[in-house]
């Protein structure tokens, strides 16, 4: 099976790259303004299709070596999209509230950020199921679910309260509270964190 690396899949050259070859600051606002919020709608559709793109490969893959690599190219694929998507969130935000920082406002900021992400990260994954409307059923000291990510009649994704992760055993899909509710909603992980974290 061979998985090709397609204009479609990966962005190739960055907005990033890009515009740090533009010269000129008129030039940099004509672009910012005109061609930012078009790269950033299409790498968040590139993001969705990455989704369908991982269950049509992994059922195709014929051995587990071939799924992992199909999780791993995907993956990769989903970070490289999920970067780019930040830098143009925040240069399209920065660009609106230009703000003067200083280092301690940062640093205080960033502590802010990690602590509201270890809540995120500590919120019940059941919990979020129920929350989300996903019916987690007791199996043994675990949860089972119909995956939301792939048609099933019979539920193959756990819940793990323990480790307050997940796994899909039908379409492999795996991660923490944060990914599943990424997953789930189409959010983005500022948004997640923020919504798990503000969780009571």
């Amino acid at each position: 099976m061979k998985l090709k690396r397609t204009n479609w899949l990966i962005t190739g050259t960055t907005f990033k790259d890009w515009f740090s070859l533009i010269e000129g600051e008129y030039t940099r606002k004509i672009i910012l303004e005109t061609f930012a919020p078009i790269f950033l709608r299409k790498c968040k559709e590139k993001l969705e299709s990455l989704h369908n793109m991982e269950i049509s490969f992994l059922n195709r893959a014929k051995t587990e070596d071939e799924k992992l690599f199909v999780i791993a190219f995907v993956d990769k694929a989903k970070e490289d999209l999920k970067s780019e998507i930040r830098y143009l969130e925040h240069l399209l935000g920065v660009s609106k509230h230009i703000k003067a920082r200083d280092t301690k406002g940062a640093r205080t900021n960033l502590k802010a950020l990690k602590a509201l992400k270890e809540r995120a990260r500590q919120y019940p994954i059941c919990d979020l199921a129920v929350n989300l409307g996903l019916s987690p059923k007791r199996v043994g000291k675990n949860f089972v679910i119909l995956c939301p990510f792939h048609k099933e009649k019979n539920p193959s994704c756990f819940l793990y309260p323990e480790s307050n992760t997940f796994h899909c055993f039908g379409c492999n899909r795996h991660g923490d509270v944060i990914k599943f509710y990424m997953d789930v909603t189409g959010k983005g992980f500022t948004e997640a964190v923020d919504y798990l974290g503000n969780l009571e």
